[in-house]
C-alpha cells in the first residue's frame, strides 16, 4: 500500500521577482505555495492562455514575493524552477521547489538584517529545562487546575558572545476547543536576542548551534519544531519561517542534568558557541552514533574513532609541547586525562587495540594480515564502538568546560549507564571460566 503524504499547508497570492532585472512574464502570476514540513515546499504558478505564458531567462530565484487577497506578504527564498510537466493543462503552468518561507514581511534577501529576535521551538525541550505552570487540586466535589499566567523569569540566560542572548523560557499555552474541552500545554521555548539586527540565515545558524547542544544534553538528535521572529513597532506582527523539518529522537533521561548545572550552563553554552566551528564535525560525530541501530558495522566503528582523532587534534595535540601523531598514544594520552571517570576505568580501553581495528577497516586490511594482532570484529568490535563513544563523550564534557567530578557526574546518567550495560552484556562470556 502506498504511503498516503502529508496534507500540505496552502496560500494563495500573486507572486513576483523582487529584482526588477528578473522579472516575471507576466510580472504578477497567481499560484499556490504548499508548504509539506517534512519536504520541500511548492510553488504552483498558473494563468490563463488570454494573458500568455509564463516566460522567465532565470530558472532559479534567491528570492520571490507574494500578496494574498487580504494583502498579507510572503516572502520565500531557494526557489528553482522545475522541469515543466503540461499533463494536457489549459493554463500556463511553472512550478519552484522552495526551501524556506517567511510569512508576514517583504525582505529582499535571506542575508538582509532584519530582525532582532527569534522564538524557537524544540518538541523535547521541555524534558531538559522544566518549570510547571499547571497545578491540580482535587477533593470530594470537584478537581481543580490552576494556569500561572504570572511573568516568570526566564529558567536559563546564556549571553554566548557581546549583544547575543539565549533565553529559555517556560510558557503555557490555553485553548478552548469548544464547550467540551479545553487543552493546555506547557513548553519552554529558546529565545535568541542580538543587540542589532540580524538576518534570518545568522539566526538559523544559531537555531542549529543550539539544537546540536540540546543533542548532547539529551544524547538524542534533537531539531527545531517551529521558528518565528517577533515584530518592532513598524511591524507588530510576529513572522513565521516555514522550512523543511528534521525528525527529533525521543530522548532516554539526558547526558546533562540541567537542574544540577544550571549555574555552570552559561558558561557551557559559551564555550560551545566559541569552539562551534572545530567542535562540529566531532560531534555531528558523535549525534550520529547516537542513532539505535539493530546491527553495529565496522563503519560506525569508524565514525566514533575519527571523531576521537579529529578531536585530539584540534583541541590537545600540542598543548603540553608535544606533538603526538600515533593513534594509540593519542588514545592514551585521552584515557589518562580521564583516569579518575568511573565510566572510563569500566571501560578498561586497550589503546592498541582501537588503533589496530582503526588502522585494519580504515584501509580495508584483509584478515589474513597477521600484523595488526589486536584488531577486533563481531560483538568485540561492537563493544569497542561503545567505549570509543563513551571516551568521545567525555571529550566533548570536558571541551564543554566541566571538572572531572562534574564529568563523572553526567556519565552517572541514563544514556552512559545504558551504554555501559550494552557492554557489560556483550562482554558476558569474557567472564566464564575456561573448562
Amino acid at each position: 500500500m502506498e504511503k498516503q503524504q502529508n496534507i500540505p499547508t496552502t496560500y494563495h497570492a500573486l507572486w513576483c521577482s523582487p529584482n526588477k532585472e528578473d522579472r516575471f512574464y507576466p510580472e504578477y502570476c497567481m499560484g499556490t505555495l504548499c508548504y509539506y514540513g517534512d519536504r520541500p515546499s511548492l510553488l504552483t504558478l498558473l494563468i490563463p492562455p488570454a494573458q500568455g505564458t509564463i516566460s522567465s531567462h532565470n530558472k532559479h530565484y534567491d528570492t520571490l514575493w507574494g500578496k494574498d487577497a487580504n494583502q498579507y506578504p510572503y516572502t520565500i527564498f531557494g526557489n528553482t524552477q522545475q522541469e515543466p510537466q503540461w499533463d494536457n493543462i489549459e493554463f500556463s503552468k511553472s512550478e519552484y521547489e522552495v526551501r524556506a518561507i517567511l510569512r508576514g514581511r517583504h525582505i529582499d534577501s535571506i542575508h538582509t538584517d532584519t530582525f532582532t529576535k527569534c522564538i524557537v521551538e524544540f518538541p523535547h525541550l521541555i524534558d531538559w529545562a522544566h518549570n510547571s505552570r499547571v497545578s491540580s487540586n482535587s477533593d470530594n466535589s470537584a478537581n481543580t487546575i490552576t494556569i500561572d499566567k504570572t511573568k516568570r523569569e526566564p529558567l536559563l540566560v546564556a549571553e554566548v558572545e557581546d549583544g547575543v542572548t539565549y533565553r529559555l523560557v517556560a510558557n503555557v499555552a490555553q485553548r478552548k476547543n469548544s464547550d467540551y474541552g479545553i487543552d493546555i500545554k506547557q513548553r519552554t521555548t529558546l529565545t535568541i536576542e542580538s543587540s542589532k539586527k540580524q538576518s534570518i540565515r545568522w539566526f538559523l545558524q544559531h537555531i542549529l548551534e543550539f539544537s546540536n547542544f540540546l543533542s548532547i544534553a539529551l544524547y538524542a538528535e534533537q531539531a527545531h519544531s517551529s521558528i518565528y521572529f517577533t515584530g518592532d513597532g513598524k511591524y507588530p506582527e510576529h513572522c513565521p519561517l516555514l522550512i523543511e523539518l528534521s525528525k527529533s529522537i525521543t530522548p532516554n533521561g539526558y547526558l546533562i542534568d540541567f537542574n544540577k548545572l544550571k549555574e555552570r550552563l552559561p558558561m557551557m553554552m559559551k564555550n560551545w558557541h566559541n569552539n562551534y566551528e572545530q567542535l562540529m564535525p566531532i560531534t555531528n560525530y558523535l549525534i550520529d552514533s547516537m542513532q539505535s541501530r539493530k546491527y553495529q558495522s565496522s563503519s560506525d566503528f569508524l565514525i566514533v574513532a575519527q571523531a576521537l582523532d579529529g578531536y585530539f587534534k584540534r583541541f590537545v595535540n600540542g598543548k603540553d609541547g608535544k606533538d603526538i601523531k600515533q593513534y594509540a598514544h593519542q588514545i592514551k594520552k585521552l584515557v589518562e586525562h580521564f583516569k579518575d571517570i568511573d565510566a572510563i576505568r569500566e571501560c578498561n580501553i586497550d589503546a592498541e587495540e582501537m588503533a589496530d581495528t582503526r588502522h585494519k577497516y580504515s584501509h580495508l586490511i584483509p584478515d589474513s594480515d597477521t600484523k595488526l594482532k589486536k584488531a577486533v570484529d563481531g560483538e568485540e568490535l561492537y563493544c569497542l564502538t561503545l567505549k570509543g563513544k563513551i571516551l568521545l563523550t567525555c571529550c566533548i564534557l570536558d571541551n564543554l568546560g566541566l571538572t572531572i567530578e562534574e564529568i563523572n557526574q553526567c556519565c552517572e546518567n541514563k544514556p552512559i549507564t545504558h551504554v555501559l550495560k550494552e557492554i557489560d552484556d556483550y562482554e558476558w562470556w569474557k567472564r566464564i571460566p575456561n573448562e
